[in-house]
C-alpha cells in the first residue's frame, strides 16, 4: 500500500538515535514548557531527522509527535506496540461517512474481511466541484468548510455538523511492513475498498464550531477526546500526566501539556532546515527532493516544473492586451490526472510528490518573479502564488495583468508566495472594500485561556458587503509554534485613544487587571490557600492586595484590622525584621490590601506567592517556591517560581510608578522598555506592539526622550538583526484593538515582539551563593535527570516487587488510578544520570 520515496533507503538509523522502550523517554516534562537542556533538544533533533528519513510519506508535525510520544522505532520501521491497542482505534472505510479524523489519527481500515491498523499521514480536500484535471472554481479556493456556493455559507439554525469530502492517505506499514501485500491492495481497489491510488475518500462530519480550525487544532481535539486513552496509557514511554503540575489533572492542564509538547516538536522539526524542507506542516528530506528533481521519469522534476508553468500560462488570455479572470489550479489533482505517473503516486508516494511539487513551485515563482512588479518574467504579466493549502492538495492562483495596466494588484503584505491568502473565496462575490490580508498564525507556547478554547472562534459579524473571509485554518505557523485556542487573546489588548489631527498616536496604558488575579489552590475546613503574583506596585508602595473572592471565602478577616503577615523565601534565610510584619487590612478604591510594611529587597516583581490563612487566626502566610531547576531569563538568574507575564511587564526598565531618567537610557533600552511596557502580552511573557507606531510610543513611555528618530530606527534595525526583537503578524479591528493571533476580516499589522530568553542553568551556578538555594540544588552537580519510564523485559522475566511498588507509588503521586505495572514491563524510577 506504501512505496518508499525515491532516492532513499528505509533502514539504518544513525548512532545515538532514540530507541523506544530501550532508552529513557524522549519527551521530557520540561519540553512541554519550552525549556530544555541542549542535550535533550539535540536528542530530539536526531530522532526527528531519523524519523523523516525513515518514513515513506512526508512527516506531519502530528505524526512527528506520535513517533516521539508513542515510540516509532526508526530502525525497526514501526511502532513496537506499547499503548497502541488496535481494537480501540476508530474504524474508517472508503466511501463512508465518518467522524472527523485528523492527520496523526490511528485508525482501522475496513477491507471487507478484516480491519487493518494504520496511521493517517496525509489528507486533503476532495470537493466534488474540483475538476479532474486540477481546475478549481474560484469560490472554492480558500472557502470555509460550510461554504455552499460563491460568497454564501450554510449558517441556518437547523444546520448540523459540517460535512467535508476528504482524501485520506493511511500508512498501513506504520505498525509493521507487509500487513497489506501488493496483491491485496490490487484486490481492494477492484472491490472499491480503496480508490485507484490506494487511498480512502470519505465524507467527514466536523462539529460546526471546529470545522475551520487548523490541522493541529483538529489533532489536539481528537487526542483529548477519541485518543485520550492513548495519551494517558501506562504503556506509553512517558504518560502525558508526567508533564502536569502536581495536583493538576483536568482537561485544561492536559491540553496545555499537549500543546506545549506539540509546539516543541514543531519547532525542532522546523529547525532541521539544513537536512529537510517543510511544506505547511509536512517535513521531507532535501535528499528526496533533489532525487526527484534529477529524475527524468513521469513524476520527475521536469514534469513537475511543466505543470507549474502550465498553471501560470492558463491565466494568459488570447488577446494579451485584455484582461481575464484569475485561474485556480489544484496541483494534487493535476498530478493524479497524469496517466503515465499513476503507478508512482500509489499510497504514501502521493503526498511526497505533492509536497515536492509545491516546494518546486515556490522555488520557481520566487526565482522568476520581478521584485518591483510581483509578476513572472515568463509567462510575462502573470502573478502566481498559493491561494489554498487544502483543496485538491493545494490550489495556486494565476492572475494576468496586461501591459500598461494600472489596476492595483492585491496586497500580499510581503508574505512568501507559499502562504495561502484565500483570494478566490473573497473574489467570489461583489465587494466595496479590499479584504484584509490573511497571515499565518504565529504564536509561542500557549496555554488555553479557558477550557472551552477548543470550541473554535466565536461567531463574528458578517461584513455588510462582500463574502465572509474564512479563518486562517489552512495556514501553518511560520516559526513552528502552535495556534492558541482562538479565544485565548482575542480581546486582550486595551482600546487606545484615536489621535486628533495634531496629535501623535497614543495607546492607553494597559491596566493588566488579569495580572493581579489570584488562583485558588484549596479551601478546607481549617484554612484557605491561594497563589498570586508580586507586582512592581506592591514592592514600591509597600502593600499586598487580598482578592475579593478570598475575602468572601474567609469572612473572619474583618476590615480595618491588624493582621500579621509572615514571609518566607524558600531556600533563603530572611532576617527576622523581614519575616514578621504587623499590617493593616484596609479598603483602597474598592479593593482590600495589607499595608504598613516594606517588602524585603530580595523579593522582586514576578515572584509567585503561595498564600495561606488559617480560619480564626490573625495571620497570613506568604511564601515563595523554588523551581524544580534554576534558570536564567535574559541573563538574570531565577531560582523561584515566577509569572512570566509579570516579569515582562514589571521588569521593564520603566514604569509609571518607578520612573528612570530617560537621559540615562540607550536607544535599545528605550525600545525594549516601550515594547515590554505597552505591548500585548501572551501567556509566556512575549510582548507585542505594532511596528509602525513603536517609535512614537517611545515618547509616550519616556516623555523626556531627546534627539530624533534616526537613532531609534538604527537601534531597532540592529535589535531585529540580532534577534533581540523579532517580528510577527497580528490584526487590528476597526476600533484599534490589537489581536494576536490575527483574526479573520481584520487589517493585518506587523508586530515588533520581545521574547524572553529562558535558559536552564547548572546547579553549580547557584551553589555557594550567600543565602542562595544551593542546598536544594546541591545534588545536581553534573549529568541530567532521567524521568521514570517503562522498559520492556525479555521473555520469561518479570519485574521485582520493589519495582512494582515504585511504579505504584509514582503513579499515585501523578493522580493516576491505573497503578499496577503492565505485564512484560519493568519500571525505571526517576534518577540522576552522570556524564
Amino acid at each position: 500500500m506504501n512505496e518508499r520515496r525515491p532516492g532513499e533507503t528505509s533502514t539504518a538509523s544513525p548512532d545515538g538515535v532514540w530507541r523506544p522502550y530501550e532508552d529513557p523517554p524522549l519527551l521530557a516534562p520540561e519540553l512541554a514548557q519550552g525549556l530544555a537542556e541542549d542535550r535533550r533538544v539535540a536528542a530530539l533533533r536526531r530522532y526527528l531527522l531519523s524519523l523523516v528519513t525513515a518514513r515513506a510519506a512526508p512527516v506531519h508535525v502530528a505524526v512527528a509527535f506520535n513517533g516521539a510520544f508513542f515510540g516509532f522505532d526508526t530502525l525497526a520501521g514501526g511502532y513496537p506496540g506499547g499503548p497502541l491497542e488496535f481494537d480501540r482505534f476508530p474504524e474508517v472505510a472508503h466511501g463512508s461517512v465518518t467522524g472527523a479524523l485528523p492527520v496523526g489519527a490511528m485508525v482501522r481500515v475496513g477491507t471487507g474481511a478484516a480491519l487493518v491498523p494504520g496511521e493517517v499521514v496525509y489528507k486533503e480536500g476532495a470537493h466534488p466541484d474540483c475538476g479532474p484535471e486540477g481546475d478549481v472554481p474560484a469560490w472554492l479556493s480558500g472557502a470555509p468548510a460550510d461554504a455552499v456556493d460563491p460568497g454564501h455559507r450554510d449558517r441556518t439554525e437547523a444546520a448540523g455538523p459540517v460535512e467535508s469530502r476528504e482524501r485520506l492517505v493511511v500508512d498501513t506499514d506504520a505498525f509493521g511492513a507487509g500487513l497489506v501485500r501488493p496483491a491485496q491492495v490490487h484486490r481492494l481497489r477492484r472491490k472499491n475498498r480503496l480508490d485507484e491510488f490506494g487511498h480512502l475518500t470519505v465524507t467527514a462530519r466536523h462539529p460546526r464550531e471546529r470545522a475551520d480550525g487548523s490541522e493541529l487544532e483538529h489533532y489536539i481535539h481528537h487526542m483529548l477526546t477519541t485518543g485520550r486513552e492513548l495519551l494517558l496509557s501506562e504503556l506509553a514511554p512517558m504518560s502525558l500526566t508526567a508533564c502536569l503540575p502536581p495536583g493538576s489533572h483536568d482537561g485544561a492542564a492536559l491540553e496545555m501539556a499537549l500543546r506545549g509538547l506539540l509546539t516543541t516538536v514543531s519547532q525542532v522539526l522546523r529547525s532541521l532546515e539544513s537536512e529537510t524542507r517543510m511544506w505547511g506542516y509536512y517535513a521531507f528530506t532535501r535528499k528526496s527532493f533533489t532525487a526527484r528533481m534529477q529524475d527524468g521519469g513521469p513524476m520527475g522534476g521536469q514534469v513537475l516544473e511543466s505543470m507549474v508553468v502550465s498553471a501560470a500560462k492558463a491565466a494568459v488570455p488570447r488577446d494579451r492586451s485584455g484582461t481575464a479572470p484569475a485561474v485556480y489550479t489544484a496541483l494534487g489533482t493535476a498530478l493524479r490526472s497524469r496517466q503515465d505517473g499513476a503507478l508512482l503516486l500509489q499510497g504514501t508516494a502521493y503526498p511526497l510528490a505533492v509536497c515536492h511539487a509545491h516546494a518546486l513551485a515556490a522555488d520557481l515563482v520566487t526565482r522568476e518573479t520581478d521584485e518591483t512588479t510581483g509578476l513572472l518574467h515568463s509567462p510575462e504579466g502573470v502573478r502566481l502564488r498559493l491561494d489554498d493549502r487544502w483543496q485538491g492538495g493545494g490550489v495556486w492562483r494565476a492572475e494576468y495583468r496586461p501591459p500598461g495596466s494600472r489596476e492595483p494588484m492585491h496586497d500580499d503584505a510581503g508574505l512568501p508566495v507559499d502562504v495561502p491568502l484565500g483570494r478566490g473565496w473573497w473574489d467570489s462575490a461583489p465587494r466595496t472594500a479590499e479584504p484584509p490580508v490573511e497571515t499565518p498564525v504565529v504564536v509561542p507556547h500557549s496555554a488555553p485561556a479557558r477550557p472551552e478554547g477548543l470550541a473554535g472562534r466565536p461567531a463574528e459579524a458578517v461584513p455588510e458587503s462582500g463574502p465572509e473571509l474564512p479563518p486562517t485554518s489552512q495556514d501553518e505557523p511560520a516559526n513552528g509554534a502552535l495556534p492558541s485556542p482562538p479565544s485565548a487573546m482575542a480581546d486582550a489588548t486595551p482600546p487606545r485613544h484615536l489621535p486628533g489631527p495634531d496629535q501623535q498616536p497614543a495607546y492607553e496604558w494597559p491596566e493588566d487587571e488579569d495580572l493581579d488575579d489570584c488562583r485558588l489552590v484549596s479551601v478546607a475546613d481549617s484554612q484557605i490557600s491561594w497563589s498570586q503574583s508580586l507586582r512592581l506596585s506592591h514592592t514600591v508602595e509597600g502593600f499586598l492586595p487580598i482578592p475579593a473572592r478570598i475575602l468572601k471565602k474567609a469572612p473572619d478577616l474583618p476590615e480595618e484590622t491588624s493582621l500579621r503577615l509572615v514571609l518566607r523565601h524558600e531556600g533563603h534565610g530572611l532576617d527576622p525584621d523581614d519575616t514578621d510584619h504587623d499590617t493593616t487590612l484596609e479598603s483602597h478604591r474598592g479593593q482590600y490590601r495589607l499595608t504598613g510594611f516594606e517588602w524585603p529587597l530580595i523579593f522582586y516583581p514576578g515572584l509567585i506567592l503561595r498564600m495561606t490563612h488559617r480560619y480564626g487566626s490573625r495571620a497570613i502566610n506568604a511564601e515563595t517556591m523554588l523551581l524544580s531547576a534554576p534558570e536564567t531569563v535574559d541573563g538574570e538568574l531565577i531560582e523561584h517560581c515566577y509569572d512570566r507575564r509579570v516579569l515582562t511587564r514589571d521588569g521593564a526598565c520603566h514604569s509609571r510608578r518607578s520612573p528612570l531618567r530617560t537621559a540615562d537610557l540607550s536607544p535599545e533600552r528605550l525600545l525594549l522598555g516601550t515594547v515590554r511596557r505597552l505591548g500585548l502580552l501572551d501567556n509566556y511573557g512575549r510582548a507585542m506592539l505594532p511596528g509602525e507606531r513603536l517609535l512614537d510610543a517611545v515618547r509616550q513611555v519616556f516623555p523626556g526622550t531627546r534627539g530624533g528618530q534616526g537613532a531609534l530606527k538604527s537601534a531597532l534595525g540592529r535589535m531585529l538583526a540580532d534577534g533581540i526583537l523579532i517580528t510577527e503578524h497580528g490584526s487590528e479591528d476597526s476600533h484599534g484593538r490589537l489581536h494576536y493571533p490575527p483574526q479573520s476580516r481584520e487589517k493585518v499589522v506587523r508586530l515588533v515582539c520581545y521574547v524572553p530568553e529562558r535558559r536552564p542553568v547548572s546547579s553549580s551556578v547557584t551553589a555557594g551563593r550567600n543565602g542562595g538555594a544551593g542546598g536544594r540544588f546541591a545534588g545536581r552537580r553534573s549529568g541530567h535527570q532521567v524521568n521514570g519510564h517503562l522498559r520492556k523485559l525479555p521473555p520469561g522475566q518479570r519485574a521485582s516487587d520493589g519495582q512494582r511498588a515504585a511504579y505504584r507509588r509514582d503513579r499515585e503521586l501523578l493522580g493516576m488510578t491505573d497503578a499496577e505495572l503492565p505485564p512484560r514491563h519493568t519500571y525505571v524510577p526517576p534518577h540522576q544520570r552522570s556524564g
